[in-house]
């Protein structure tokens, strides 16, 4: 594994830490566009290789749709990080792999709070689509 990605991988598994029982909304957000600019930055050797990081950033998106639909939930806003983004191009690495899908494992755990803490209306109906979407996204990543 290159030392581009060993230093992206321990920024991803950094951030999934620092999740634990606070990390709200915009704690969720910014892991979104962590994930975001990570599979932006990998460059796959095969076409399969690609083709998976692109199916991930498809769920990437369709969670991002669906999070922004919790009321009072901040804007994923791709493209836009407050946290340092890849250098350059990240290979395809089962590491990578791995701590995306634990980063997005944290996302999703951060949801599932957020619904126990609002267990009725509008506010956990969004919660749980957005669980799922997450879910899905968590799948996708950990394909290889």
């Amino acid at each position: 594994m290159s030392e581009s990605v060993d230093r992206w991988a321990s920024v991803l598994a950094a951030a999934s830490s620092a999740a634990g029982a606070a990390a709200g909304l915009g704690w969720a957000a910014e892991a979104l566009r962590l994930v975001w600019a990570t599979e932006g930055a990998v460059r796959a050797a095969t076409a399969d290789g690609e083709l998976s990081w692109l199916r991930l950033a498809e769920a990437v998106t369709a969670a991002a749709d669906n999070f922004e639909l919790i009321p009072g939930a901040p804007a994923v806003g791709f493209g836009v990080a407050s946290r340092p983004l890849p250098a350059g191009p990240l290979s395809d690495a089962p590491a990578l792999r791995r701590a995306v899908a634990d980063l997005l494992a944290a996302v999703r755990e951060a949801l599932l709070r957020h619904a126990d803490q609002h267990p009725s209306g509008a506010m956990a109906l969004a919660a749980a689509v957005a669980c799922r979407s997450v879910e899905q996204a968590v799948q996708a990543a950990s394909r290889t």
